[in-house]
């Protein structure tokens, strides 16, 4: 084994995502009057910009910064596993915590919003069984079968003994996102909504990054990684300015708007980079600091952070208001209740339900001697002993 140290800097920057996520339905798009599917889930918020309009308007960029960790952490959990072991390991990571998330989030709808029980039966539905093309209780969960879609490919790859391979489909991620960027460069067309991100054709190259982040830590550079990695961050200046024209930001008044979701991203990604390079001396400051469990504890909380922060949130920030309380405050107790109820469901809640939901087959599968396996969201576990 090379490496037996945890990876504690990914704890910290897919917390650091979800976050981001966070700040940017809650103090952004809880302002926006063109976002009436979130403002639902909240009264009072005034509309136009919020308070920390500044801050949060480019937080949505914590998606495509998950989508790498995914590709690094699968790749991660693919090596020395089986088909079965492997399939059974994302379902156990994915659908206990979307069954209680949906349970929190279907009690706060029809208890404070009051929707429709016949309207929320369909939307569970399509949540629990991870329909890919849209009517979810929650916006955000586009991103799992966007995720479920590359688990399949890798998933592939495991069955057919090929996990030395995985640079292969980095390398056709990379190559699927390019044509499909040259075909909206060109004009000639192009898949359009969640059709392009399912088939990975708008997101590929995040993967495929992630991949190659894994392929490097345990083997070096070379060339296809390389070339993963740079047409990676090529075609991700390409995609970004893109993602930004639903959300009204990117213009011919702000044509270089971009930028800063771009430089965000990127930074990110420089720091998945060091995690994985520094781990040893990032593992000897958490020890002498002692916040390894603080760090695990967010680490867990995150999946369910990204998938209830608007209900929680929302539900938080209308009753503070109501009360009297001031909207800077009240955005900070929904954003600090968020963090605690996640971080509730992950330790306490979701560990009891995925016991229950794996018992059918035979339980969760046991973890390795040495192997420390913290939970992304909704990426599935990870082995921090690198071979």
């Amino acid at each position: 084994m090379k490496h037996r140290e945890p990876i504690y800097g990914l704890d910290l920057i897919r917390f650091l995502a979800a976050m981001a996520v966070l700040g940017w339905h809650v103090a952004y798009r809880f302002f926006d009057p063109r976002a009436g599917h979130i403002r639902i889930f909240v009264e009072g918020v005034p509309t136009g910009e919020g308070p920390l309009h500044a801050f949060t308007q480019w937080g949505w960029i914590g998606v495509q910064v998950f989508f790498v960790i995914s590709g690094l952490v699968i790749s991660y959990s693919a090596e020395g596993t089986s088909a079965r072991r492997f399939l059974l390991g994302r379902f156990g990571r994915l659908f206990p915590g979307v069954l209680v998330c949906a349970a929190l989030i279907v009690s706060i709808d029809a208890l404070f919003w009051h929707q429709s029980l016949a309207m929320l039966a369909k939307a569970l539905a399509k949540t629990l069984l991870f329909w890919p093309l849209g009517g979810w209780l929650v916006p955000q969960f586009w991103t799992l079968p966007v995720e479920i879609a590359f688990y399949t490919a890798v998933w592939a790859f495991v069955a057919a003994g090929a996990t030395n391979r995985l640079d292969g489909l980095a390398l056709a991620l990379v190559g699927l996102s390019a044509a499909h960027s040259a075909l909206v460069a060109l004009g000639m067309g192009q898949i359009h909504g969640q059709l392009a991100n399912i088939l990975l054709l708008k997101d590929g190259m995040y993967f495929a990054m992630g991949i190659c982040l894994c392929s490097i830590d345990r083997k070096g550079w070379s060339p296809t990684r390389l070339l993963v990695i740079v047409g990676g961050i090529v075609l991700a200046a390409f995609e970004i300015p893109q993602s930004m024209h639903p959300y009204g930001v990117y213009s011919a008044a702000a044509p270089h708007a971009w930028i800063w979701p771009f430089v965000i991203w990127l930074t990110a990604v420089a720091f998945i980079t060091l995690s994985l390079g520094w781990r040893s001396e990032i593992a000897r400051v958490v020890r002498a600091a002692r916040i390894g469990g603080l760090l695990r504890t967010i680490g867990l909380a995150t999946y369910p952070l990204y998938l209830t922060h608007i209900h929680v949130a929302g539900l938080a920030i209308t009753l503070a208001l109501a009360v009297g309380i001031g909207l800077m405050p009240a955005l900070a107790l929904g954003a600090v209740l968020c963090v605690l109820a996640s971080a509730l469901i992950a330790v306490l809640i979701e560990p009891q339900v995925r016991r229950l939901v794996l018992l059918p087959f035979g339980g969760a599968a046991r973890a390795r001697p040495n192997e420390v396996r913290p939970a992304l969201p909704g990426l599935g576990e990870f082995s921090t002993e690198q071979a």
